[in-house]
């Protein structure tokens, strides 16, 4: 949850004693609060993970004190209402429950089990990406939805979420960035799918619900945040000291070598006719008597470029060859008699890559020279590889071989150019070379705790204090014990030669 965590907050995890509640509130259509699930609650469990949209699920068991909380359209709890959790932490200094939010929900099932006159209710609750899953929401009108070329991704998304959804309340970071081509979307497809294709065209987002606020952001790396909890504090949350974590490392994960498989292009246009003139590429193609929007043009050029190349199509005013943030491209990316495509933007041919779009990241830990480099790209029959050189990682393909991961189909199908493939393979080469060991531990509930936060732990294990990103919490709220699972914290990788 985006709560901001106080000094007080942290205090509260030195007493001795531990006394918690759980609120369960019925908000309406509009989030207002119109009851509380009444009665004395007997059970209940929850997960929160990172791994997945659905962020946060809960299991409550209550015994009801009347059958107004049977599930029905008159009753109390129906498809129309949300349920809102706090749980509350009892300060002992001023002897009141604290309440910290513990996510809105939509309800998934309900079940009820009765003895004499007593009621026993179980629900079953998720957070609100349920309405977008269609697990409880709906699905798209018409028979075939299209978002056009051209289209900015954050109005698209936001589109999605405030007419399909019905929510006015998101916050979504702008990738500035349109939609690369056109993307159509068959009768009975779900909100959710249309936002997963549009947060998958370009690598490092996710998309989740904090509360009742729809988010999209880039995946936080967490390298400039403090840790939220030292290492101390969390020592004496411990609930068997003498068993107190679970290490498991996988060596399986540890690749030094991405090697990304994109689109393979087609072309609105194509010629192997082109004449260089200075830095100029002039292109004979037959039909074109003007330059569309978004129309791809194929050709073989008779040059490697340089500085500043650009492109002239029959009698058509000549515009520079860019790369995806506008820059005009560096010498020596297209070469000499090997297929490349570009699309034209306003005013310029925006460099695309080869017909079959390719990346490939590798970590070094020493340099490697330019014949070295050069013998590499033969060998590889790719021209698009970026070189990481870090001395200090113990995963170079110097130190232990080559670990490769090839990647292609699924969301790697929607890679359009060779630049953005190698911005994948960064992200895929940055996650993969590390050392992939997580630690489960049990300890006492922290009521404020959230997935994706940096803490301080040390392992008994490894017998090391290090940074940990928290990426599962389970548990039960009422028994005051949770379940962390959290994987070693590294900061970016220096990306230090790129070619």
């Amino acid at each position: 949850m985006s709560y901001q965590i106080k000094q007080e907050d942290v205090l509260m995890l030195h007493q001795a004693i531990m006394k918690i509640k759980i609120k369960a509130e019925i908000l309406d259509m509009n989030f207002k609060t119109i009851d509380k699930l009444d009665g004395e609650l007997i059970d209940d469990s929850f997960s929160i993970t990172a791994e997945s949209d659905i962020r946060r699920t809960a299991n409550l068991t209550i015994l009801a004190k009347d059958d107004l909380y049977i599930l029905g359209s008159k009753t109390k709890i129906w498809i129309n209402k949300y349920i809102k959790l706090s749980v509350g932490f009892y300060n002992i200094r001023q002897k009141e429950y604290v309440y910290y939010p513990a996510g809105i929900y939509i309800i998934a099932t309900s079940s009820y089990k009765y003895n004499n006159s007593a009621c026993v209710l179980t629900l079953s609750i998720v957070d609100m990406m349920g309405l977008a899953t269609g697990l409880i929401g709906s699905q798209l009108k018409g028979l075939e939805n299209e978002i056009l070329v051209g289209t900015n991704i954050r109005d698209a998304e936001i589109s999605i979420i405030t007419k399909e959804l019905g929510l006015n309340k998101f916050r979504i970071d702008d990738i500035g960035k349109t939609v690369p081509y056109d993307l159509k979307f068959p009768t009975g497809t779900n909100p959710y799918t249309v936002l997963k294709e549009l947060i998958d065209l370009y690598s490092g987002w996710e998309m989740f619900f904090d509360e009742d606020t729809f988010v999209i952001q880039k995946i936080p790396t967490l390298e400039s945040d403090e840790v939220i909890i030292d290492a101390e504090t969390m020592k004496q949350l411990v609930i068997d000291e003498n068993n107190s974590e679970e290490l498991n490392i996988d060596l399986t994960k540890i690749k030094n070598i991405s090697d990304i498989w994109g689109q393979s292009l087609d072309t609105d246009y194509y010629t192997e006719i082109c004449t260089s003139s200075e830095t100029t590429y002039n292109l004979s193609i037959d039909g074109v008597t003007e330059l569309k929007k978004y129309d791809r043009y194929g050709f073989k050029p008779d040059t490697t470029n340089g500085l500043n190349q650009q492109i002239k199509i029959n009698s058509l005013a000549s515009y520079p060859i860019i790369d995806d943030k506008g820059n005009s491209i560096k010498d020596g990316i297209i070469q000499s008699g090997k297929p490349v495509v570009v699309e034209y933007r306003d005013k310029s041919f925006l460099f695309l890559g080869r017909t079959q779009i390719h990346g490939i990241t590798k970590l070094y830990c020493n340099p490697l020279t330019p014949e070295q480099i050069m013998q590499d790209k033969i060998n590889e029959n790719c021209e698009n590889i970026h070189y990481i050189f870090n001395s200090l990682s113990p995963f170079g393909v110097d130190l232990i071989g080559e670990k490769r991961q090839v990647l292609s189909d699924d969301e790697y199908a929607n890679i359009y150019s060779e630049e953005l493939a190698i911005m994948r393979s960064d992200y895929e080469n940055w996650k993969s070379t590390r050392l992939n060991s997580d630690i489960t531990i049990t300890i006492k509930t922290i009521p404020w705790l959230d997935v994706n936060k940096k803490i301080e732990w040390y392992s008994p294990s490894l017998k090391t204090t290090e940074q940990y990103i928290i990426k599962n919490i389970s548990g039960s709220f009422s028994s005051g014990i949770q379940t962390i699972q959290m994987v070693r914290f590294y900061p970016d990788y220096p990306f230090v030669v790129k070619n």
